[in-house]
Formats: structure tokens, sequence, C-alpha cells
């Protein structure tokens, strides 16, 4: 949990990108699974029917917009 506590961290420090791995490592622990592969857009759902769409920018890295939408989704911020 550690580990996940730590990337949830920065994440709320609002960076302008963050790697994909981070971002999956996050979403994973959360529950969420990816239902597409080998696109520029990756769709992330979970059991209860939450969904997001995240698009990869060259060199593996997601943007804020995109790290809104997750913070937001896993209700991180109180």
């Amino acid at each position: 949990m550690a580990k996940r506590d730590k990337l949830v961290q920065k994440m709320l420090q609002t960076p302008t990108e963050m790697r994909f791995e981070e971002v999956e490592r996050v979403l994973s622990s959360y529950g969420f699974f990816t239902t597409t592969k080998g696109t520029s857009h990756r769709v992330y759902k979970d059991g209860k029917g939450k969904r997001l769409t995240l698009a990869i920018r060259h060199g593996q890295m997601v943007k804020r917009e995109y790290l809104k939408a997750i913070i937001s989704v896993l209700e991180l911020e109180e």
C-alpha cells in the first residue's frame, strides 16, 4: 500500500504529466482493468460501472487533464 499511497500523493501534487505505468498501477490497485490494448487510448472499467478513457502521449505519458479525471472518479480529494 505504501507504493500506491506515494503514487496517489504524486498525482495530487498536480504534475503536468505522469508516467503511464504509475497511473496504471494506481488504477489497478483501485480495481480498474483495461478493456483495450494496442492503441493510443485505453479504456478502464471497474466492477461498479465506473469507466475511464485515457489518451497516452508519445513516450508513455498521461496528461494532466486525464489525471484530474482519475482523481475525480476515484474520489481522491476531500
